[in-house]
């Protein structure tokens, strides 16, 4: 019931999702759009760069407390406005390939040990936002598809655990502009 009570003020004033977040909530995302350059550490696009200021916006009016991403570029530049803007270093845990559940483990460790009053934003990638999700929440998430860039999960503070409310932000992804 409490999540349905938060969306619907949430729509009715029409403020983001992180606006009315409260101290302990938990922000997961997708890293914002990256360069198609070949490489396995791109950074981000100016669409991607864009997305990154709208993340800020989306949570302009929330304490931000720890920002935890990978050791990839475009993660940190995801998070970086947020940084910068709240004078916060990122917290980075690393992803080596074919270690996912270390990796999803070892997230989900520094965002129980994170220290805060505020929200805790983390970035990770298309293949680890729902498992990150699920690890601290119980929740299970949809795939995201590689053009997915928009989606957003607020995990706030329940009575038997971390309810799970998922929204968009910035401009809409490929996959959702039909």
């Amino acid at each position: 019931m409490r999540i349905v009570t938060t969306f619907v003020l949430l729509l009715s004033f029409g403020l983001s999702p992180a606006a009315l977040a409260e101290p302990g909530g938990i922000v997961v995302v997708r890293h914002a759009e990256k360069a198609d350059n070949g490489t396995q550490d791109p950074d981000l696009t100016e669409a991607g760069q864009a997305r990154a200021g709208a993340l800020a916006e989306a949570l302009a009016r929330s304490e931000i407390g720890a920002l935890i991403a990978t050791q990839y570029q475009r993660t940190q530049q995801t998070l970086s406005v947020l940084a910068d803007r709240h004078d916060l270093e990122i917290a980075v845990v690393h992803a080596e390939s074919g270690e996912v559940e270390a990796h999803i483990e070892a997230i989900a460790r520094k965002a129980r040990e994170a220290d805060t009053d505020g929200l805790l934003v983390i970035a990770g990638h298309s293949n680890t936002v729902g498992l990150i999700v699920e690890a601290l929440a119980g929740h299970v998430v949809s795939p995201i598809d590689e053009s997915e860039y928009d989606r957003l999960f607020l995990l706030l503070p329940g009575d038997t655990g971390m309810d799970v409310i998922e929204t968009r932000y910035g401009a809409r992804s490929p996959a959702q502009a039909d």
